[in-house]
Parts: structure tokens; C-alpha cells; sequence
């Protein structure tokens, strides 16, 4: 299931994170793509696996957001998959 939040701290987005996390559920969120350091929630709760990205040099992906509240970065460009187009990647 995917879900898109808001950018901003919310105490009710907060509320049922906590409630999801209380029942053991695995919180990921993306940190972001503005190339910037600032807290990009839900990624930015503590209680979530912030995201970053990287490139094919396995370097941070020049828009991906960072940071010490970042967790982890996985691979965020030219994502090859079994989806047709006409690159054969995402």
C-alpha cells in the first residue's frame, strides 16, 4: 500500500504512526527529494525508516533529501524493472 503524507509535522499523522507502530507494524517513509537537511515528515518521526536515495555510483542522488534523521539510502535512479517503457526503467 502506498501513502502519501505531508511534508510538515502532524500531530494527527504522528497519532496514528504511533498507533501503527504499538501493533509492531514496520514504518518506512521516503526522506525526501528537495536536496536539503530539513525534517521531511513522516520520514523525520523517530519512530520510522527515513529513506534517501542514491545514484548509480552509489552516491546520494542529487535530489535526494539527507541528513542525521536519514536511516538508510537505497538505490533512487534509473531503477531498471518489469514495467514497459521505453527505457526499461523507472
Amino acid at each position: 500500500m502506498y501513502c502519501k503524507f505531508i511534508v510538515y509535522y502532524s500531530y494527527t499523522e504522528k497519532l496514528a504512526l504511533d498507533y501503527a507502530d504499538s501493533y509492531d507494524c514496520i514504518l518506512i517513509a521516503a526522506a525526501g527529494n528537495s536536496n536539503n537537511s530539513i525534517y521531511s515528515y513522516p520520514a523525520a518521526y523517530e519512530n520510522v525508516l527515513a529513506v534517501s536515495a542514491t545514484d548509480s555510483d552509489d552516491s546520494k542522488a542529487s535530489y535526494s533529501n539527507y541528513g542525521l534523521w536519514v536511516d538508510i539510502a537505497a538505490p533512487g535512479n534509473s531503477i531498471y524493472s518489469t514495467l514497459f517503457n521505453n527505457n526499461s526503467h523507472l
